[in-house]
């Protein structure tokens, strides 16, 4: 039976899907609504869903397209940056997100990118680098007129210059609501049986087997380059059997579920001397990003830390009215709000066509949310026109 589906139909169940995060889904409805018509839009979205599911040099390409459409598109510059970034091309990223921020000049979330980017960069600029020299040699003798001989030797030196994998890896730590969220980072080239996340009461271990490389040794300045391997002891206790881990290629994350969820945890790990339940612990508001502790000598830590704060402060500062202002307290509620909330205001901004917002995700979730028009106007979707 032939399908009367058309593009903007198929784009607009893409979006429910986005919402529910059925990113597979999703993007079968996208790619179909491009095999109708080429739209911005659709590629744009099409972008993020490839993000989501790390499929990175796709996101790339169909932000590719979209700009290819529209040469002032923000959201692709914006997924071009992501996914370069992901892919560790942070000069391709920093291209794309400064083409982003010329076209939003005033958007937090580019120049948070772009710092982050930056950071990765001027990181890489000091970062070490192993080098290993291989020398083979031979020998001739000669006898001189005045009997005496000379050794002469030619040498043959091979040098490797590769950045070990054990250097890429990093790790960061924030708080979503009643859980405690660890990322550990820069994953690509370990395959996922050779990772290991144990979880306990006041306990997380993650430890990684880092394959053999070409040019790199196994032990450098007595330090084991073949694993990377930490224990955390967490500031407070946790539910191992309500936590979670996603493995994924490129990271992990663990989410770690809270037993007493109204404390806002300071590090992730234990501070000495500390009154858990004191007023102080729950009201800050934490995101840190550290690398190996275990450094090379010309080696230096990124600071993701100070560098949120510093776009928080930013943010904090500037001063918009009107929309701008309603949709910046728009940004807090989501950025602030759980899990639910901010899938609860997705799906109603989406399925109302803009037209309602709300954070009752046992209201919103439980049926599709209808339009609302403003008072004396009718409210008509472009599917019914």
């Amino acid at each position: 039976m032939p399908s009367f589906e058309n593009a903007s139909d198929l784009y607009q169940q893409g979006n429910e899907l986005y919402v529910d995060e059925d990113y597979k889904g999703a993007l079968e409805k996208y790619s179909q609504a491009i095999e109708l018509e080429r739209k911005v839009e659709y590629f744009e979205k099409r972008s993020a869903c490839n993000y989501q599911l790390e499929n990175y040099k796709l996101s790339i390409n169909d932000a590719d397209e979209a700009i290819t459409l529209n040469p002032k598109s923000f959201n692709a510059y914006l997924r071009k940056g992501m996914g370069h970034f992901e892919l560790e091309q942070y000069q391709d990223a920093k291209q794309a997100f400064e083409k982003a921020l010329q076209l939003k000049p005033e958007d937090s979330k580019i120049k948070t990118w772009l710092r982050k980017t930056n950071a990765e960069l001027e990181n890489n600029k000091s970062s070490s680098s192993t080098t290993t020299s291989s020398s083979s040699s031979s020998s001739t003798t000669t006898l001189n007129n005045n009997n005496t001989t000379t050794n002469k030797t030619n040498s043959t030196t091979t040098t490797f210059t590769v950045t070990p994998h054990k250097r890429k890896v990093k790790w960061n730590f924030y708080q979503m609501g009643e859980y405690a969220v660890v990322s550990i980072l820069g994953l690509q080239s370990i395959p996922k049986e050779n990772r290991h996340v144990d979880i306990q009461n006041d306990l997380l271990t993650v430890k990684l087997n880092i394959p053999s490389q070409e040019g790199v040794p196994t032990q450098l300045d007595n330090e084991d380059l073949s694993i990377w391997e930490r224990t955390f002891k967490l500031f407070d206790t946790i539910l191992p059997n309500e936590s979670s881990i996603d493995n994924a290629t490129s990271k992990i994350e663990i989410k770690l579920k809270k037993q007493n969820a109204s404390i806002e945890w300071p590090s992730l790990e234990v501070i000495e001397n500390a009154n858990k339940f004191d007023p102080q612990f729950q009201t800050a508001s934490v995101f840190t990003t550290f690398t190996d502790p275990k450094k090379y000598p010309t080696s230096k830590k990124t600071d993701f830390d100070s560098l949120e704060r510093q776009a928080k402060k930013e943010e904090e500062e500037e001063k918009p009215e009107g929309d701008a202002a309603l949709n910046k307290l728009f940004q807090q509620i989501y950025s602030q709000g759980d899990e639910e909330t901010r899938r609860a205001m997705m799906k109603s901004f989406q399925e109302s066509g803009g037209t309602v917002l709300s954070t009752n995700w046992k209201e919103v979730g439980a049926k599709k949310v209808k339009g609302e028009a403003p008072e004396g106007m009718e409210m008509k979707y472009w599917k019914d026109m």
